[in-house]
Formats: structure tokens, C-alpha cells, sequence
């Protein structure tokens, strides 16, 4: 899909990119994203021998792309602060390409908390959207592969509450341990199924006759994440990407 996709945008006429405008930050992401600026250094140099170097190119030019390399979760908890502070205030308007599971629930549990079974299970149907989008991070997801709860929320917000065996094409105990084939979506989408629910599928996972459907949804809303980070470097404003 990726090929498909870059065929039509290189095509200049298939694909109309929307007019997103660069969102807006809600007092109170300022003050989570002061807070985020301010503490994250003080851990990094607790927990790291952390140096830098070359702050002086970041000269703060209008729609600065930062692409780093991503060796670790904590590439954005080190460098983020670093530009946040950089010269002429410039880094303070930064924003951030997210992936996708970032913003579904079960984020905190599966990748943040490392704690016992029972608190992953309180955290799991937390979700972080709000939070993250407030301190302006924005979602973007793979092409061919999601999340299969990103399917399966995907499917619950077009077809409703559906048996999952009326979702998925393959037999639903094959892809969910464990799973009723007759329990309804809503049921499925929760902690007991999250280590499936955690593994990438394509879309040839869901059943033939919304697999289209769901398949245009994605593409529009790849392409609409795109429009807004464009918005954003045409804003002038520095934009983070960690491929």
C-alpha cells in the first residue's frame, strides 16, 4: 500500500491532500509541556552520562524538520528538552510525530508500566490522546499493518458492536487466544486479549466485507496526518520525526 500510495501522490491529481491547520495548544498542554521540559533533563542526567553537541545548528530557521535516529524510547525524553531550550525560543513551538499505538488504550500498560499484572490491568483502558495531542504530538500510523486493536476499534466505530467472528476473516480463535467466537467487539477490546491485541496484522485480517472500507478509512487518515504536519512546518514551526 505504501507503493500505492506514493504513486498517487506522486501523481499530483489522485490524491487531494486536505486542509488541516495546524492545531493549537491548550493552555494546559503549556503547562504540561513546561513541566515535561523542566523535569525530563534533570532524569536524563540522573539515569545517563548525557553530552551535547552541536546545539548551535539548530539555528531555529522556520519549518525546521528534526529526523534522529531511533535507537531508543528515551531519544525523545533526551533530545526533546534539548530543542525545546534551544536559541531564540524557537525550539518552544516544537511538535512531534507519534506513532499510532501511542494513542489507543493500553499504551501505559504494554510499553510504559513495567509493574505487577494486576496495575497493568487498572491502567490498560487508559488512553493518552488527549494528553499527547496537548502537547502537541500527533499520530501517524503504518500503511499495510496497524495494531489489531486499531482494527478492531476501527470496526467498532463503523459497523458497532459486532460478534468478532463477524470482524476478523480468519476463524477468531485463531488470532485471539482464548476468544468466543460470539463475543461482541467492545468485550474483545480488553486486557485479558492484550498480548494479541499488540500484534501488527495487515488488513487482509478483516472480514472480506469491511476490508475495504476500513482500508480507504486508514489511507484518508494517513493522508490527514500528513496535511497537518505539512500545516505545521508551513507554520514555521520545528517538527520532530523519529523514523
Amino acid at each position: 500500500m505504501e507503493k500505492e500510495l506514493l504513486t498517487l501522490l506522486a501523481s499530483g491529481a489522485a490524491v487531494t491532500m486536505p486542509s488541516v491547520p495546524a492545531p493549537a495548544i491548550p493552555w494546559w498542554g503549556k503547562v504540561i509541556r513546561l513541566g515535561l521540559a523542566v523535569g525530563f533533563p534533570v532524569a536524563g542526567r540522573v539515569l545517563f552520562d548525557l553530552r551535547v553537541a552541536g546545539r548551535e545548528n539548530f539555528t531555529g530557521s522556520p519549518g525546521t524538520l528534526i529526523v534522529a535516529n531511533h535507537k531508543t524510547d528515551f531519544d525523545v525524553v533526551l533530545l526533546g528538552p534539548v530543542i525545546f531550550w534551544s536559541r531564540r525560543g524557537s525550539g518552544r513551538r516544537i511538535a512531534f510525530v507519534a506513532a499510532e499505538r501511542m494513542f489507543l488504550p493500553g499504551y501505559i500498560s504494554d510499553y510504559v508500566l513495567h509493574g505487577p499484572r494486576w496495575l497493568q490491568r487498572l491502567v490498560y483502558p487508559a488512553n493518552l490522546s488527549a494528553v499527547l495531542k496537548a502537547i502537541r504530538a500527533y499520530p501517524i500510523g503504518y500503511l499495510q499493518t496497524r495494531k489489531l486493536k486499531a482494527h478492531l476499534r476501527a470496526v467498532l466505530e463503523t459497523e458497532g458492536d459486532i460478534p468478532i467472528r463477524e470482524a476478523l476473516a480468519p476463524p477468531a480463535e485463531e488470532v485471539l487466544s482464548g476468544v468466543r467466537p460470539d463475543a461482541p467487539v467492545s468485550r474483545v477490546l480488553r486486557f485479558r486479549h492484550h498480548t494479541d491485541l499488540d500484534r501488527e496484522w495487515g488488513f487482509s485480517v478483516l472480514a472480506p466485507g469491511i476490508r475495504k472500507k476500513l482500508r480507504a478509512r486508514h489511507v484518508a487518515e494517513v493522508v490527514e496526518s500528513l496535511a497537518r504536519f505539512s500545516s505545521i512546518l508551513d507554520a514555521g514551526d520545528p517538527l520532530y520525526l523519529a523514523p
